[in-house]
């Protein structure tokens, strides 16, 4: 079995915790985004200015997306390359769909309950944020059969955002998993120039089709190159050049087109999503940089960053039903104390940071756990 490298499971927290920075935004700062001037919260337009500046990287949430998926096919591959025992593929095969599935429950059930008895604030605060993103969701009640497909079906398969808007990307973290497994076998007995030949064909596949599968071949290639070519990595001045490359394509703007120097990366055809294909190669020399710098990878093992790593699928699931409720509630009571508008966004932020991370620690915890514990002793008793 592959040692567990420390850093990618802090890496990983790190995304999670920008996904809900860029989703607090999209609530409360939503110029930040859409780069629209007629819904700037700053008199001299500072947030529209940061929907498509470079240096506005870590609160690009479908970057960070590209980048938690890169990371996961990444580790699975190093596990499954790494594997003495073969006939545990099955095992780590059959498990990830439960592993995935069983969490997200309480959540699904909760969201059900909280439209049921209209525990949602966030179409009163509207008006004065005047976000779009915050309008689309929870509009309405749904019954409790629409739980049960929800968390069988259309999450998985249809990029269904019915009882939380993160849950879009699972169904593809899901079966990218599977293809990231799939592919690492390849690596047990196929020759080099066949499985290159596999990789560039599965990466021209999912470049064609516009999905986030192709964040999870470059994962399982990095893995690969990590087993076979480890003279690749330990190289610091690589490692420098390509993290800023990445950091520089993980601004590339997702809600409006660029006018800056981003438009000469407008060269894609137009069957490609040139955001989503620009942060998945942003993601892949973000973490091959890393890979090569120590000084980085030392900050994200520190303890913050594995906290943040082992809870990080818990704060992914629960934030935005967190978002819409709570800290939608507090924002409104800050506003209507006559708080500024800017002092009502850093205090809900404060609030909201405390209580996602507190609720991600115990349902990380109590629920997570135990539903590990629930899939460990069930695959006991079926093998």
């Amino acid at each position: 079995m592959s040692k567990r490298i420390e850093w990618l499971d802090g890496m990983k927290g790190l995304a999670c915790i920008c996904v809900v920075l860029h989703h607090f935004l999209l609530a409360f700062l939503p110029a930040t985004y859409y780069g629209d001037i007629s819904i700037s919260k700053f008199s001299n337009g500072f947030d529209v200015k940061m929907a498509q500046s470079p240096i506005a990287f870590f609160i690009n949430g479908n970057y960070m997306v590209a980048l938690f998926c890169l990371i996961n096919a990444l580790v699975l591959s190093l596990k499954v390359i790494g594997l003495q025992n073969k006939e545990e593929i099955s095992n780590i095969f059959i498990k990830r769909y439960p592993r995935l599935m069983l969490p997200i429950a309480p959540v699904v059930l909760l969201v059900y309950l909280m439209l049921r008895f209209g525990w949602f604030c966030h179409l009163e605060i509207v008006p004065v944020t005047q976000s779009p993103w915050l309008s689309y969701y929870y509009l309405e009640k749904v019954g409790f059969g629409r739980c049960i497909e929800s968390l069988f079906v259309t999450t998985w398969y249809t990029k269904d955002s019915t009882f939380s808007n993160a849950f879009w990307m699972l169904g593809q973290l899901l079966f990218g998993s599977y293809l990231a497994i799939v592919l690492s076998t390849f690596a047990w007995r196929i020759n080099r120039k066949a499985l290159g030949i596999i990789y560039l064909f599965c990466a021209v596949l999912y470049v064609r089709v516009n999905t986030l599968h192709l964040a999870f071949v470059l994962g399982v290639l990095l893995a690969y190159c990590f087993r076979e070519w480890k003279g690749m990595f330990g190289r610091p001045w690589i490692g420098a050049l390509c993290l800023v490359i990445g950091i520089f394509l993980d601004g590339y703007p997702s809600g409006v087109q660029p006018t800056n120097v981003y438009r000469f990366l407008n060269c894609l055809p137009n069957i490609i999503l040139s955001y989503q294909f620009w942060h998945i190669i942003g993601a892949f020399f973000t973490v091959y940089g890393i890979w090569n710098l120590s000084v980085c990878q030392r900050v994200l093992k520190c303890n913050v960053f594995q906290f943040l790593g082992r809870i990080s699928y818990a704060v992914y699931i629960i934030h935005i039903p967190l978002i819409f409720s709570a800290s939608c509630y507090v924002f409104g009571k800050f506003v209507a104390r006559g708080s500024g508008y800017l002092y009502s966004v850093i205090g809900t932020f404060a609030f909201s940071m405390v209580m996602i991370l507190l609720m991600a620690y115990f349902y990380h915890r109590y629920v997570e756990t135990v539903c590990e514990k629930i899939l460990s002793i069930t695959m006991k008793k079926v093998s």
